[in-house]
């Protein structure tokens, strides 16, 4: 079969992306074609073009833009690569979209399978972002629309009357292209033809959100990052959480059930280690240390 994976950029390096890369590894190993269709590849990250196993095809897909006036221009680029494909599988927002409109535009593309890491956090903040809301607003980062718009409020007091006006067209431009991307996501995704997810968490969220089932598609590490690794010395059973230290990751409730699966003597590891970095690092050190946590 020939599979077309569509991600909006390749030039950051992330969860998605990595899902990617990997997934059309795979595919390959399994005698599958694939070519993974993107707007920007950034071979620092991903390693060389001519390197890969499968095909890559950057065109003019205008990346993360908010701008459904660019949603269109896609698709219609879309529409006439997409046709020959036997599976579409579009990853990230707003590359689904992409997908659906080059797909009424040309019918003789196949079934549009999203593969969902999340719903656009964006839109839908007030689901996928439940736990965060519970938060003290100090450490939750509530609040800070408020301040950022009455920081561009006092920017447009010194710019004078011109800039000042310049400057509240462009946030109602933003506003408005917002509003319409977000009730084109709402009219889009019940449409697509199947919807796959990372987790029962996200498809929970899917059902909330847009009214229909998603299929969870547990992700695992291919075997061979593991180098070898079951014939290696000095192994230990230990448990690692890598992510940003940001409130919507949730790092903090998951030292909390550690500390209870010690408390509870049901804890099975050695050792738990937290890679990452951001906002909340010295929070989460305060709470391990108040938990009579070791902080590593």
């Amino acid at each position: 079969m020939k599979f077309a994976i569509i991600h909006p950029s390749l030039k950051a390096k992330g969860g998605a992306e990595n899902v990617v890369i990997w997934l059309a590894e795979g595919l390959v190993k399994r005698g599958q074609a694939v070519t993974v269709i993107t707007s920007d590849y950034d071979e620092d990250f991903y390693g060389p073009i001519r390197d890969k196993s499968f095909k890559i095809k950057t065109l003019k897909l205008y990346g993360y833009a908010m701008s459904p006036l660019k949603f269109f221009l896609a698709g219609v680029t879309l529409s006439k690569e997409l046709g020959k494909y036997d599976v579409v599988n579009p990853h990230n927002f707003p590359a689904y979209i992409w997908c659906y409109i080059a797909q009424k535009i040309n019918p003789k593309i196949q079934k549009i399978i999203w593969f969902c890491e999340e719903p656009m956090r964006m839109f839908y903040r007030d689901i996928i972002d439940e736990h965060v809301r519970m938060l003290p607003q100090e450490r939750s980062g509530i609040g800070g629309e408020n301040h950022l718009k009455s920081s561009s409020a006092s920017r447009m007091e010194n710019r004078g009357l011109i800039g000042a006006l310049k400057s509240r067209l462009v946030n109602k431009k933003n506003e408005f292209n917002f509003w319409l991307a977000k009730k084109i996501d709402q009219f889009i995704v019940p449409r697509l033809d199947q919807i796959l997810t990372n987790s029962q968490f996200i498809a929970a969220n899917i059902q909330k959100i847009f009214g229909r089932p998603a299929l969870p598609c547990l992700l695992g590490i291919p075997p061979d990052r593991f180098h070898n690794s079951s014939s290696r010395v000095g192994l230990h059973n230990y448990m690692l959480t890598v992510a940003r230290l940001y409130p919507e990751k949730n790092v903090e409730n998951i030292i909390r059930a550690v500390k209870i699966l010690i408390d509870e003597r049901r804890f099975d590891f050695e050792r738990y280690f937290i890679a990452g970095s951001g906002p909340l690092e010295d929070h989460l050190g305060q709470v391990i240390s108040n938990l009579k946590l070791e902080k590593k």
